[in-house]
């Protein structure tokens, strides 16, 4: 485990109690673990019931107390109860807005279905939301506390194999970052993360080029201490946000003819 390496009374990542959206698996499941030990509390919510079980209980191998749930984030009222009771058992240093979806391009080549698009922008953006809104008025109330909503690389330009997911992550960076803003001065930090591709089930749904895969710990490890040190923005790696920067600088048929060239395909959920 991460923390095997460090003394308890110094931590690396100094939450004592956190709220994890999407954490039966990748880079969800890594930064619960990675938070976990003793004197840590530890929300955990997520869809797969056997993996989120296999979570939590690895961080109660670490020593962390944990409590675990299920619920769709897209449900509002579920949303703020999770988080409102979560915060008034301990209240909440850290809550990351971590579930998401994808969806894009089919198989045989024909496009996202509405109904996939207006479900990965409930999730991704509304369903962060959800969970933040409660959260920050918490922290708010008490001057203290921290936000990570996880977004994506996809926010930097909308990619063609993938346009609402990549509209969802773009609000979802709108957003973030004009909350944090308003929430600096009642001193709630808000970090926003623009991982590439990380090894977790969604990204094994997606066929195709994945460049600078990476792995879900040492990508969690990042996101968490990026966090811990208030950073605005963390974003990872360099050259494939680089590379997205250039294509949304470009006058737009290029752009588009340079991204079509990837190939590759999302597989239904």
């Amino acid at each position: 485990m991460p923390f095997t390496r460090f003394s308890p009374t110094r931590p690396l990542f100094p939450f004592a109690s956190a709220a994890l959206t999407g954490a039966s698996g990748g880079i969800g499941a890594a930064m619960a673990v990675a938070l976990a030990r003793p004197g840590v509390t530890l929300f955990l919510a997520g869809r797969d019931g056997p993996r989120l079980e296999a979570v939590g209980d690895t961080c109660r191998a670490a020593g962390a107390e944990v409590r675990l749930a299920r619920f769709d984030v897209t449900d509002a009222e579920a949303a703020e109860r999770w988080v409102r009771d979560a915060d008034a058992e301990r209240p909440l240093d850290l809550l990351v807005a971590n579930a998401g979806i994808s969806t894009g391009r089919r198989r045989d080549g024909s496009p996202e279905s509405p109904a996939d698009a207006r479900r990965v922008v409930a999730v991704n953006l509304l369903g962060a939301m959800n969970v933040a809104f409660p959260a920050l008025d918490a922290m708010a109330a008490r001057r203290s506390g921290h936000l990570l909503v996880v977004g994506s690389l996809a926010a930097l330009r909308g990619l063609p194999h993938s346009p609402a997911y990549s509209a969802a992550k773009a609000g979802l960076l709108a957003w973030a970052e004009g909350v944090r803003a308003t929430m600096r001065p009642q001193g709630v930090t808000v970090s926003v993360a623009l991982p590439g591709f990380v090894k977790s089930p969604m990204s094994d749904r997606v066929i195709g080029p994945k460049p600078f895969l990476a792995d879900p710990g040492a990508a969690a490890r990042t996101l968490l201490k990026g966090t811990a040190m208030g950073r605005a923005r963390i974003v990872f790696p360099w050259p494939l946000a680089m590379g997205l920067r250039i294509a949304a600088l470009l006058p737009g048929r290029w752009g588009d003819a340079m991204l079509m060239r990837l190939p590759g395909y999302v597989e239904p959920q």
